[in-house]
């Protein structure tokens, strides 16, 4: 009777814990299933890839804090201003600052450097702006040029197991057969080459959404379209002199020049020195290096007419070196030239699509940059 109730005593104990293990296991798989990281899949268009890369930007919070801190320095500024503004009769050799209190010139340099303040945040956004297309674009091409890849590595096993079986017939020599091994494994090696640059054009793009470290892939919906662009270049520039962060950045240090020099004319020789090579450096700062942006907002615009041709010609180029392929393989079927001529016109079509989807990529890119370059700069 004891070995019974021993026995049952057992049983019941493995039972107990055999249920004390599963949820330990039940536990254990719980928490692990917390650091599995999940993987989504971002379907954006170009704007909203923009928009995500904005959202609590780092950037442009770091912005909105050194505005915040411009403004409460003219606060102070002007309080400073209002307690001197009864003072008469300055000893300027004594006490020059407060001539430059008492006129308003720290009041004017805050009140210039908080609208300032508003143009260096929307270069801000365009240079985020502008870095995500160029990283939404370089990745739509690194995923064409895998798929140009791909196509290319199947068409030249496809003429490797034909050149493969032609050989074994005695219809090309060994040399034509080799040169069929030598081209697939050329075309797997490109075709590897193209997968780690996607990937490390993926990586780059999550980078500037402000995703880095977490596990996703994108799904990009616009598409790289050639599509004319046309502008007056002549209305272009006069906007951009209006409107670029950096030439009114350079117009307000030379108008705080010119105003500093003017109150410091009844100032020491020393002083007034100074102020005038200031003065000097200011003005010609201004008006060389707006000159320069200008140029440089020219350059820009020949560069996408510049581009656009040369997407012209590699697309003309493409059909060429495709009739020439398709020509190619008619002949090749008859006789008329080796395997060995064949993988040549084939790997002329791969190259002129890879230059083709290249050529795409920079016109597009140009006229976007130019966009910038002729609003608030880049």
């Amino acid at each position: 009777m004891l070995k019974k109730i021993t026995t049952i005593l057992f049983c019941f104990m493995m039972i107990l814990s055999v249920s004390y293990a599963s949820e330990i296991t039940d536990i254990d798989d719980a928490t692990k299933t917390d650091f599995i990281p999940i993987n989504n899949t971002y379907t954006l268009t170009l704007e909203e890839a923009i928009n995500m890369a904005l959202d609590n930007n780092p950037q442009l919070n770091a912005c909105l804090e050194k505005k915040e801190d411009t403004r409460i320095q003219l606060k102070a500024a002007r309080e400073t201003k209002s307690q001197y503004r009864e003072l008469s009769n300055i000893p300027i050799s004594t006490a020059y600052e407060l001539v430059y209190i008492k006129n308003g010139y720290y009041v004017h340099t805050y009140e210039k450097a908080l609208n300032l303040a508003d143009y260096e945040y929307k270069q801000i956004e365009a240079q985020i702006a502008y870095k995500v297309t160029e990283k939404y674009f370089n990745l739509k091409n690194c995923e064409k040029l895998v798929e140009i890849a791909e196509n290319s590595y199947n068409l030249v096993l496809n003429n490797y197991k034909n050149a493969s079986l032609s050989y074994e017939l005695g219809m090309i020599s060994k040399s034509e057969l080799d040169s069929a091994n030598l081209s697939l494994l050329q075309a797997g090696f490109t075709l590897e080459q193209y997968k780690d640059n996607y990937d490390i054009a993926k990586e780059d793009f999550k980078i500037a959404l402000n995703k880095n470290g977490e596990q996703c892939n994108f799904l990009l919906t616009d598409t790289l379209d050639v599509t004319d662009f046309s502008s007056n270049l002549s209305d272009d520039l006069i906007m951009a002199e209006n409107s670029r962060y950096d030439i009114a950045a350079l117009k307000m240090n030379y108008e705080l020049a010119e105003e500093y020099l003017d109150l410091t004319l009844g100032a020491a020789t020393a002083r007034k020195s100074a102020a005038k090579s200031s003065f000097i450096t200011a003005e010609y700062n201004y008006s060389n290096n707006k000159s320069l942006i200008l140029l440089g907002i020219k350059s820009s615009y020949n560069n996408i007419k510049s581009s656009r041709n040369n997407v012209e010609l590699a697309f003309e180029t493409l059909k060429l070196k495709k009739n020439a392929y398709e020509i190619a393989k008619i002949q090749y079927d008859q006789g008329l030239i080796t395997n060995i001529d064949l993988l040549s016109t084939l790997n002329n079509v791969y190259t002129s699509e890879v230059e083709f989807e290249n050529a795409k990529l920079k016109y597009r890119l140009s006229v976007d940059k130019y966009k910038y370059d002729i609003t608030i700069g880049i």
